[in-house]
């Protein structure tokens, strides 16, 4: 349809907007780690030893938008998808309103690379959830 937001324009919208927040939370965290090593820290430890920080985000769209980011981060979630997600008529995911679709993306850095640069890898945790509507809440209707 013209004048409508292409998808690789919706997609360049949110992996700017998720690479912002990733590159955010990773300039905060070096700040935060300088002037704490060797102090006692509350954050979750990784394997290899070095402090692990979660950063929550929460952001709200359309179903459009999270179809889309769902479709462009195939490579990464494709695999992750459970076997029995729900498909419109059309042949598209179907996003209940409402629902909560959580992914979890995790900074890294390419070792080696010319220009040091930041990436991100992301984990599909719940797809199209709408427990939190049900009449037995299991914890606080946010999470």
């Amino acid at each position: 349809i013209p004048l409508l937001e292409s998808i690789d324009d919706a997609w360049a919208r949110v992996k700017d907007w998720i690479d912002s927040l990733v590159k955010d939370a990773s300039i905060e965290y070096n700040e935060e780690n300088k002037s704490s090593i060797g102090e006692s820290c509350n954050d979750a430890n990784s394997n290899d030893g070095t402090k692990e920080k979660v950063y929550n985000v929460f952001a709200l769209s359309h179903s459009a938008l999270i179809r889309t980011m769902i479709h462009k981060m195939h490579k990464m979630v494709g695999s992750q998808l459970p076997d029995n997600y729900s498909l419109t008529k059309e042949g598209s995911l179907r996003i209940p309103n409402l629902s909560r679709t959580i992914i979890d993306v995790r900074p890294y850095k390419v070792e080696g690379s010319r220009d040091d640069a930041l990436r991100w890898k992301c984990r599909l945790l719940h797809l199209t959830d709408v427990s939190h509507l049900s009449d037995k809440p299991k914890g606080p209707p946010y999470l």
